[in-house]
């Protein structure tokens, strides 16, 4: 029995994938006002009501394929963090130079950038106005990672809470809006957090 509920659970999650990746091609090729939930059952070999089964409605579909490329995102910064495993503001430069790298390169988020389908501006709000598939979820996988890798060196929790949503929130800025070269959006996050982590932490703050 429990080898039927595994080959089930692989074949779901196998259709779930390759759901995604027929969104992902649509979406990089023509935009997210492309994409048919009929039109991606029927490449994926599966029934409409299927399809909405697994993922819920078409902007439920949309909000599971930003989660995707953002856990495949922050692996890289992750890893990135880790390069630096003694050096906290090298560390979080090093992982915001990743970020920004990665996503220059990326093909879903310029076409999810460059896309606004009508008034709800396609998959954008995901991005910049949902707070959980995006920032919410970097900031809890980068605090975690800091506070692991770098609680010798950061004195106090608001400090490193406050360093890890700034670093987050700024890097995401220069990736939604970028102005200038990455090299000139990483020196002032290197600034800021160069900043933020070796200001001095106040007597309430000491204590807690």
């Amino acid at each position: 029995m429990a080898e039927v509920l595994s080959f089930h659970a692989e074949m779901r999650q196998l259709l779930r994938e390759r759901s995604l990746d027929v969104a992902r091609r649509i979406v990089c090729s023509d935009g997210w006002s492309a994409v048919r939930i009929s039109s991606i059952a029927k490449e994926v070999g599966i029934n409409r009501p299927a399809l909405y089964k697994e993922f819920g409605s078409r902007q439920e579909f949309g909000q599971a394929l930003v989660a995707r490329e953002a856990d495949v995102f922050l692996a890289g910064v992750v890893d990135a963090l880790r390069t630096h495993p003694d050096e906290a503001v090298a560390g979080m430069v090093q992982a915001a130079e990743f970020a920004l790298q990665f996503g220059s390169d990326n093909s879903l988020l310029k076409a999810i950038l460059i896309e606004r389908e009508g008034q709800d501006g396609g998959l954008l709000p995901v991005l910049v106005a949902d707070p959980e598939t995006v920032l919410a979820r970097a900031v809890s996988v980068i605090d975690a990672v800091v506070r692991e890798q770098y609680s010798a060196q950061v004195v106090g929790d608001a400090v490193q809470e406050d360093s890890v949503e700034v670093l987050v929130r700024l890097t995401l800025s220069h990736l939604y809006q970028p102005r200038g070269t990455i090299e000139d959006a990483v020196a002032q996050i290197r600034r800021v957090i160069t900043s933020l982590l070796h200001a001095q932490p106040d007597a309430e703050e000491l204590v807690r």
